[in-house]
């Protein structure tokens, strides 16, 4: 299984690709095809060492995104001004000199 997609969004294992893609759900829904249980089987076999390589690499490389989400859901995120920003305004306030070209 992989993490819930954002809403209207499907994620799919490609095997062209041998990736994990976000895909627009309205669009590959209705692409997508049944297989009897003999089909299942053999694409199960195909393709179950690089499907699961595939979404543990897929998993490691989004977990912030994922862990992100699901505590941005949980609790908002309170936004502080950075430091930078406060002695850009003390160098700048304080140069009479300051032109656009010096940026």
């Amino acid at each position: 299984s992989l993490p819930e997609a954002p809403k209207g969004q499907i994620y799919l294992y490609n095997t062209d690709r041998n990736k994990i893609i976000k895909y627009s759900e309205e669009i590959v829904t209705r692409l997508l095809s049944d297989v009897d249980e003999s089909e299942c089987k053999e694409i199960k076999n195909t393709f179950k060492k690089a499907w699961t390589k595939t979404r543990k690499k897929f998993v490691q490389e989004n977990d912030v995104f994922f862990q992100s989400s699901k505590s941005a859901k949980a609790t908002p995120v309170k936004e502080s001004k950075p430091e930078v920003i406060d002695e850009l305004e003390e160098v700048v306030e304080g140069d009479d000199d300051w032109d656009i070209d010096d940026v």
